[in-house]
């Protein structure tokens, strides 16, 4: 009887090349009426597993056309595997630091550790890196050693660590990609991920050099008290892809850089560095602006104050504030034209009076429902307004505003 990794591994044969083309057609044909058929019609030809498989390698390879678009085609892989592996860009970003360290210090292999389908070694091995693979569920590590074409093993991290000898240890650079679910739920707690925090304190502690792979919300006191604050020298990096906040990264031993706390634009390459501190705080000015996530999540709001002349509306809602327009790509610009109390009635009546059309809604921590008031708020005017709808302590205040690079085909208000 064939083995799942029997019947992944022959995805992989020519002639599975027509079983793999019905089954993209059925992916595709999956919301219309004779999607049922096409795939009813597969599985009369082959096995039950045969078809579960080559369908979930079909919306693999659909899926990946996103995160590896240059890869997707021949990439052996599941949907939960896409969603779970570092995109090709934010793998690049992250070989690249290892690339540099490797030439300097003829440090290697680099060992990937928690694998999955081998998307970071996929671009470790591009780096023309000696990477060796590792994963505890045999489909992955197939998975991995088809995509990335390095050496694999199948096996857990902790069976792995515990084999390796002093002498080896001292060579190796690692990654690793803890598990952030319990069962079908995300967990965002550090304390729950797998292999557990102190595994990884084990982990630094015999090879100093490496990188974590971690959720983008990661608690920064949470990553003190269950890892950092045990090992020496370490930089937490924010990484933001496309304008969305997706990976958090620490870096530990000589691949940390100088500072404990780094934000990331991708694709544009953008950095801030520094310590965490906290962000002046003043009155509102005439502009506006929004942050990326990264500089927040990185706490580094201070260092684009400095940099901008601005400070913060209010120590708990992230919007920054300043008297002139500021060309930053880790800045979004708006101009204040009205404040109001937040009245419905009223705020609406202020848009109608001033051609107020499409508007766009910002919030923090759950204000308001920023769809419910989208449907209350939006006119029929030409004018598009961006409506921040904040509290201050103990008031709901209405921030109304015109992004200063407008949206395409709407009217600006400067």
């Amino acid at each position: 009887m064939s083995t799942a990794v029997d019947i992944w591994q022959r995805m992989l044969e020519p002639e599975c090349t027509a079983l793999l083309a019905q089954a993209r057609q059925c992916i595709e044909k999956a919301n219309q009426p004779d999607g049922v058929a096409a795939v009813a019609q597969l599985r009369k030809q082959h096995d039950a597993d045969t078809v579960r498989i080559a369908l979930q390698l079909a919306e693999a390879r659909n899926r990946a056309a996103i995160k590896f678009p240059d890869h997707a085609d021949r990439l052996l892989a599941d949907p939960e595997g896409i969603e779970q592996a570092s995109s090709f860009q934010i793998a690049q970003h992250k070989a690249k630091r290892f690339a540099a360290l490797a030439s300097d210090t003829n440090k290697g292999p680099i060992v990937d550790l928690c694998c999955g389908i081998g998307g970071d070694s996929m671009a470790l091995t591009e780096n023309e890196l000696d990477v060796i693979a590792i994963d505890a569920d045999p489909v992955r590590t197939l998975m991995a050693q088809c995509n990335a074409g390095c050496k694999t093993l199948c096996m857990t991290a902790e069976n792995w660590l515990d084999q390796l000898s002093a002498n080896q240890a001292s060579r190796y650079l690692y990654h690793i990609d803890p598990a952030r679910r319990q069962g079908d739920d995300r967990t965002w707690l550090f304390a729950d991920y797998q292999p557990n925090p102190a595994f990884l304190r084990q982990l630094c502690d015999r090879i100093p050099s490496g990188a974590i792979k971690l959720g983008p919300g990661i608690d920064h006191d949470d990553l003190a008290d269950g890892l950092t604050n045990h090992i020496q020298q370490h930089e937490l990096e924010f990484i933001s892809e496309h304008g969305r906040l997706v990976q958090a990264v620490l870096w530990t031993g000589a691949l940390a850089g100088n500072c404990s706390s780094r934000a990331t634009l991708l694709p544009n390459g953008a950095t801030l560095e520094g310590q965490p501190a906290e962000p002046p705080i003043g009155d509102m000015q005439q502009f506006l602006f929004t942050v990326d996530a990264t500089a927040e999540r990185a706490r580094l709001l201070h260092v684009i104050c400095d940099r901008h002349n601005l400070q913060l509306i209010h120590p708990a809602l992230g919007v920054l504030t300043g008297n002139e327009a500021v060309d930053s790509p880790w800045l979004t610009t708006f101009k204040v034209i009205e404040q109001l109390p937040w009245r419905p009635k009223k705020v609406k009546a202020w848009l109608k009076q001033n051609d107020g059309g499409e508007v766009t809604i910002k919030t923090r921590g759950k204000a308001v429902n920023p769809d419910d008031v989208h449907r209350q708020l939006r006119g029929n005017g030409a004018t598009h307004f961006t409506l921040f709808v904040l509290r201050f302590d103990e008031q709901i205040r209405t921030l109304i505003t015109c992004r200063c690079t407008p949206p395409s085909g709407v009217s600006a208000c400067l």
